[in-house]
């Protein structure tokens, strides 16, 4: 991984100025651009009945160690998965909030039906501003479906303007290899 202080500030940038009309709870699909993911992902369709993962899709990935990155500003962030195929899996995933360990979900092994949009992190308050998560899969399987994150009311719901931009602490943004996805 590259480390691109510069382009940080551009994204983080970005990222404000398209979403300055915006407030309350963002939902992020696991296909958008802003996820950036390191290690062996796969994307998976999963239409049918019962099976309502956002916008039918998940990203699927059996490599231990494989990440997922969302840089987001916010004042809570939220992750949510999927937990198939039925069988007996070791499923673990750990999350780390500005690079430091949150929490670790570990749900039942036996996975006796299906279980879509099941949350498996939920960070609680944060102090608004711009935070990185990262959710490493450290389990034989992980599917991740969509991550949300809440912005104050009174924060991104008034005009963008060049001081309230340029104020935003933005940590930095890492440059990661290509992967299957």
């Amino acid at each position: 991984m590259r480390l691109v202080p510069g382009l940080a500030s551009i994204f983080a940038l970005l990222y404000l100025v398209s979403n300055c009309y915006s407030c309350g709870t963002i939902t992020v699909d696991n296909a958008d651009p802003r996820i950036l993911y390191e290690g062996f992902w796969q994307a998976s369709t999963v239409p049918g009945p019962g099976k309502n993962d956002l916008q039918n899709t998940l990203a699927f990935s059996d490599q231990s160690l494989a990440t997922a990155i969302l840089q987001f500003p916010g004042t809570s962030v939220s992750v949510y998965g999927a937990l198939l195929p039925v069988g007996v899996w070791y499923m673990q995933s750990v999350y780390y909030l500005d690079a430091m360990q949150s929490a670790v979900h570990e749900p039942d092994p036996v996975v006796t039906a299906e279980q879509h949009r099941v949350l498996f992190y939920s960070s609680g308050p944060l102090t608004y501003g711009v935070h990185t998560l990262v959710i490493e899969n450290v389990g034989q399987q992980f599917w991740l479906d969509y991550i949300t994150f809440d912005v104050p009311d009174d924060d991104l719901a008034m005009p963008c303007t060049t001081a309230a931009i340029a104020s935003a602490t933005v940590a930095p943004v890492y440059i990661l290899p290509s992967f299957a996805y």
